[in-house]
């Protein structure tokens, strides 16, 4: 799922600006977990110049209700927004130092 600012279905526009909503492209790194108000989420790290503000900007991994195995009904504020079924497969894999590339 991506950034509402990225577009409704199709993500056609990117930023790494603060307040945009839009999804950032590039690496990331996962600095930790918390339990935030959509559940168990990953902090991110932007790794590039164009996702430098990743943290600044509260880029993070979370599970959604907008987001089920039919599709999507909604879009994120730029973060990483996944069903909680996928989060929960991913979990084992989402640790503190994981690498994680957003592409387009």
């Amino acid at each position: 799922m991506h950034g509402r600012g990225s577009g409704r279905k199709y993500a056609r526009r990117f930023s790494n600006t603060v307040n945009s909503k839009c999804t950032a492209l590039g690496m990331y790194v996962i600095t930790s977990s918390y339990q935030g108000h959509y559940g168990l989420t990953y902090r991110l790290y932007g790794m590039d110049k164009k996702n430098s503000n990743a943290l600044k900007r509260g880029i993070v991994i979370h599970a959604s209700q907008y987001v089920n195995n039919e599709g999507c009904r909604g879009n994120s504020y730029g973060c990483t927004a996944v069903s909680a079924e996928a989060l929960k497969e991913m979990a084992p894999y989402l640790q503190t130092g994981t690498l994680l590339w957003i592409y387009s």
